[in-house]
Formats: C-alpha cells, sequence, structure tokens
C-alpha cells in the first residue's frame, strides 16, 4: 500500500478532497463520463486546489476501452500520450488516482488486462471485476450502468415491499449460442414454463434478431413481478441486470463466477442476493424455492435499501467509491469502520459518538421583548430536556453545528400557543423516531401544467415540515452540508427558504419515509409563503431533474396523547 498510494496526502489533512484534472478538447467525453464528474464537481469533496487533495481524478475518459464497442464511439485514443502529458508531480505514476472503468477488453477474450494503456499505481473503479486478478482493499469493484442512469436520487420511485410475486424467477435479455458467456445464457430456455419460470431469450446479436423478438413479455413488468431475477454474466463478467433487478425490488440471482460485486469490501450482498454457480443453472429453480419467506421479506429490504443508497443515481454510485477510498484513510488513523447495511435502515448508525442527550432551542423572536416571548423563554427553561443557546438569526439552525448541544434541535417560532404538555410530547414522538424530521406546520409540494408549487392550503397531506415548530436530530445539520449538492447550496443562498426545503430532501432521501406530523395545527396567517414555490422550481430545474426528494403522508399523530 505505500508504495502505490502516498498516505502523507492524507492523513494530516482535515478534509477528504478529491481533485479533478481539467478536460480537453483532444479527447471526446462520453455522456457517463461527464455525470461522473459533474457529480464530483458538485460534491463536497470537490477541490480546485490539487495539493489540498487526497485523491485524483482524470479528465481523460477511461468508461470505455473496448476497441469494437458500438464502433468505439466513446473510446478514446492515445490515452498513454495524454497522461504522459499530465504534470509529473501530480500524475505521481498514478498514485492516489481513481481511474473508472465500465468496459474492458474487446472481442473476442474481452480480457480484464487490456485496458489500453499504462495504469501506473492508479486504483481502477472497475465494473466486472475478476476475483483472480482485483486487488483487494486498493481496487474498487464499481456498478456497470447505463447511460440513462439518473443523475441524482429519485424518492418517489421507491417500490413498495410485496409478499408475494407473480413469478418465482424470470429473466429477459440475449441468449448467447457461442463465445464467452454462453454457456449459462444458452442454458437458460430450459428454465421456461411461462408461470412460476419465465425465461424470455432473443438472439440479439444476429442481424435479423427484430423478427423474432418477443413483444409479449414486458420487461420491467416481468422483473417488478418476481421474487427472484437471474443476472448471468454477459461477454463481461458484470450486467446491467444486477442495478436492473434492485431497483424493481427483486432479488438478484448472480451466476457469474469469479465476478466482485458492487461495492462488496463494504457490502455483505448475501443478505441481499444469491450467489450460485454458473453449473447450477438448470436446478437454480429449486433452490430459490427453497428459501423461506422470511428470508425472502429480509433480503428484499436490505435489496431495496441498498440500491437507494449506494446505488440509485450516478451521483450515488460516485460517492460512494469515493467514501470507500476515505474509510480506508480514516482506518489508517484509527477511527472504527461505518455499518454499510445497517445505515440502510438507520442513518444514525454512524453517529454513535453523540453520547449527549437533550435538546437546544432556537427561537425566532419577533421582538426583542414581549410578555408572549418571555412566557416561552420560562416554559422553554423548565422542560428537563432543553439546552441553552443564543443567536440573532434564524438560519443558525442551519449554519452553526459546533456550537450547538444536545442530540436534538428545536426550532421555535414565539408566535405559536402551546402547552408544556404539548410540547413534551412533541419531544417524545421525535425520539421514537430519531431518523425522521417531527413538526407541527407542514405544507405539500405538487406538480401542476410542468411546474412545481408548495401548497400551504389545510390539506390532508403534507410532505414539507416547516421550521415554526420543528424537532430533528442535531447531527442532520453536519450531514447536510455533506450531502448538498453545490448547485442547491447556490441557490439556497440566493433564496433562504430553500434551507428548510434542502433539510426535508436530505432526510427523506435518507429514510425513505416522510416527516412526523403531530395533529392539532394546519396553519397559521403569520407563516410565510414567500419564495417557496420559486426555490423548489429552481431545485428541481437547476439540480433534480427526476422531482424533488419528498413524500407525502396524510398520517399525523395526537399531540395530546401522553407516553
Amino acid at each position: 500500500m505505500a508504495r502505490c498510494f502516498n498516505l502523507s496526502r492524507c492523513l494530516l489533512k482535515k478534509q477528504f478532497k478529491v481533485y479533478l484534472y481539467p478536460t480537453n478538447n483532444v479527447s471526446t467525453i462520453s455522456v457517463v463520463y461527464a455525470n461522473i464528474l459533474q457529480v464530483l464537481r458538485e460534491s463536497s469533496y470537490y477541490t480546485e486546489d490539487y495539493h489540498s487533495a487526497c485523491v485524483f481524478i482524470l479528465g481523460i475518459d477511461t468508461t470505455d476501452r473496448d476497441r469494437r464497442r458500438h464502433v468505439a464511439e466513446n473510446f478514446v485514443k492515445h490515452v498513454n500520450d495524454l497522461v504522459h502529458s499530465l504534470p509529473p508531480d501530480m500524475w505521481n505514476e498514478g498514485r492516489n488516482h481513481i481511474i473508472f472503468n465500465l468496459y474492458h477488453g474487446t472481442f473476442p477474450d474481452y480480457s480484464d488486462h487490456d485496458l489500453g494503456f499504462d495504469v501506473g499505481y492508479a486504483m481502477i473503479a472497475r465494473a466486472s471485476a475478476n476475483a483472480q486478478m482485483f486487488r483487494r482493499d486498493f481496487d474498487l469493484s464499481f456498478p456497470l450502468f447505463h447511460k440513462e442512469h439518473p443523475l441524482r436520487t429519485s424518492v418517489e420511485s421507491v417500490w413498495p415491499l410485496k409478499l408475494e410475486d407473480r413469478h418465482l424467477v424470470t429473466f429477459k435479455g440475449k441468449r448467447y449460442v457461442y463465445g464467452i458467456g454462453s454457456e449459462t445464457r444458452d442454458s437458460l430456455y430450459h428454465l421456461h414454463n411461462g408461470r412460476s419460470s419465465v425465461m424470455v431469450t432473443t438472439c440479439k446479436h444476429n442481424t435479423d434478431w427484430k423478427k423474432y423478438e418477443d413483444q409479449s413479455w414486458d420487461y420491467e413488468g416481468i422483473m417488478s413481478n418476481s421474487t427472484f431475477c437471474l443476472t448471468p454474466r454477459g461477454r463481461r463478467l458484470g450486467s446491467f441486470r444486477f442495478l436492473e433487478s434492485l431497483k424493481l425490488g427483486c432479488i438478484p440471482v448472480v451466476l457469474s463466477d469469479d465476478w466482485v460485486l458492487p461495492f462488496s469490501e463494504v457490502i455483505d450482498w448475501s443478505q441481499a442476493a444469491i450467489i450460485a454457480h454458473e453449473d447450477s443453472v438448470l436446478t437454480i429453480t429449486d433452490i430459490l424455492n427453497a428459501i423461506p419467506m422470511q428470508r425472502v421479506l429480509h433480503m428484499k429490504q436490505q435489496a431495496r435499501g441498498l440500491y437507494q443508497r449506494y446505488l440509485s443515481s450516478v451521483e450515488k454510485i460516485v460517492t460512494t467509491s469515493i467514501k470507500i477510498v476515505e474509510e480506508r484513510i480514516n482506518k489508517q488513523k484509527g477511527l472504527p469502520p461505518r455499518q454499510w447495511n445497517t445505515e440502510t435502515y438507520n442513518i444514525l448508525a454512524q453517529n454513535t459518538d453523540v453520547k449527549e442527550e437533550g435538546c437546544t432551542v432556537i427561537l425566532q423572536a419577533t421582538a426583542k421583548v414581549s410578555a408572549r416571548l418571555n412566557r416561552h423563554i420560562q416554559m422553554l427553561l423548565d422542560l428537563p430536556f432543553i439546552q441553552k443557546d443564543q443567536s440573532t438569526m434564524f438560519s443558525v439552525a442551519y449554519l452553526n453545528y459546533d456550537k450547538l448541544v444536545g442530540d436534538f434541535i428545536l426550532l421555535f417560532d414565539e408566535r405559536i400557543n402551546l402547552s408544556k404538555q404539548e410540547l413534551t410530547n412533541i419531544y417524545r414522538v421525535a425520539r421514537s423516531e430519531p431518523g425522521r424530521l417531527a413538526g407541527l406546520y407542514g405544507a405539500v409540494h405538487q406538480e401542476t401544467a410542468d411546474s412545481w408549487t408548495v401548497d400551504f392550503t389545510p390539506l390532508q397531506e403534507r410532505s414539507i415540515a416547516l421550521p415554526y415548530l420543528l424537532f430533528f436530530k442535531r447531527i442532520f445539520l453536519h450531514d447536510l452540508w455533506q450531502w448538498i449538492p453545490k448547485p442547491a447550496k447556490i441557490i439556497a443562498e440566493k433564496i433562504p427558504q430553500c434551507f428548510t426545503l434542502l433539510l426535508n430532501f436530505m432526510v427523506t432521501e435518507k429514510q425513505f419515509k416522510p416527516p412526523i406530523f403531530v395533529s392539532g395545527r394546519s396553519s397559521e396567517p403569520w407563516i410565510p409563503h414567500r419564495n417557496y414555490s420559486l426555490c423548489l422550481r429552481e431545485l428541481v430545474k437547476k439540480v433534480w431533474s427526476s422531482g424533488p426528494l419528498l413524500l407525502s403522508t396524510r398520517m399525523q399523530i395526537d399531540s395530546v396523547v401522553t407516553a
């Protein structure tokens, strides 16, 4: 490790930063690599100062190194020359560099060793990584994904857990009858019975394959209605179907000997996928039938969490890769590793260092002195779980994490008329669901006529917790600045209401659950509506094109119920 990676660039730095070389006009950049570079530039890891960087990313597209694939439209020539033109002190024979690659080698052997240039001591983030040559704890096993894969994650696409599916196992894809990968795929048709087992294969590599295409089985339809989805190897070990299965709520059945599954350095895939030998293909239905329902449900739940947290977008895939390298550095510093599988259920699992109990109140006052304000302050001081802080800005809730104490934050507007018992009960609700926002007032996002609005009209559905009485975990303030993309931060600096929306976005995306709303209050005439819709439209237009990271709920908890 010491010979291949310069730890001194990382160990003494307070923050883990990534430097991106400038792209040039000599070589083309594919959609996939452009997206990889974009999410890195817009992340909290990015730095323009290479002296402060721990890790480096090339501005040369290395994702497709197959000279013959699709007439090599994304194959960059003369990569060795381009690499040799980099400043020698920065390239440093590839040390501390990550090279992203989706397609290695070419027909007929698709060699794992063939990237077409000298990578030096660089780490390879490689799809279709082969266990026989994979350098564990150095290289990264990268997922294979389409160029249409979302740039950022959407929470609306989270599928419901089903107790029973129409099919036990399915597959739809190419049937290879010769060459690498044909041994498994050419046997799949034997499993087809049209009911519990659906195998739809086509010799798509033939020039007349369109004449024989089967339109009676919808690709996503059969996968989303199947408990298990076969994920056999293609010409290379990796398969697009691995991510597609997870996305559609189908447990992947991996038939690809020696494939190092994506991010398996930190993810225990035995909790979410079936990994079988390729030569077991003809008995695979018997193996799947024998799996107990309890394990099936556990695997589906794990699969949903793992996909949504680490694989659901280019942003998630790339930042997960960077976080794995960051964790390696943290281990050298003596820090404990994260619990990657557990975190799919509990976003607070990695924050066990926060031992303080209690709550800091950030009180928004409309006047410096008033009888109402004094009553609220006295009521808050009488509560045993309250800590004290002083500020002149309500937005400090989003900016001053290090100066706050306790494990919870309470945003409180002095215009609220609330009893001590009601406030105590809301706090208990918040502590019972610590991974969510818990508030009294809410609004709902709505899409109308190709536009987005925030509706404050008292409705049954709500999706946005407003900051006029709101409990949440203090660690969320720290997480927010690690999570927020730079374009969103720029928008929020111009429109302060965006910070409220972004806090809702982050917590909803991490937990796949809407905020908790306590009943009894719908709205107040003094609650400002200005700029929320404007901000939402800007965030969707410039950052989350697939829609806001919000989920609606009709559920409310009675604030007068005592524990």
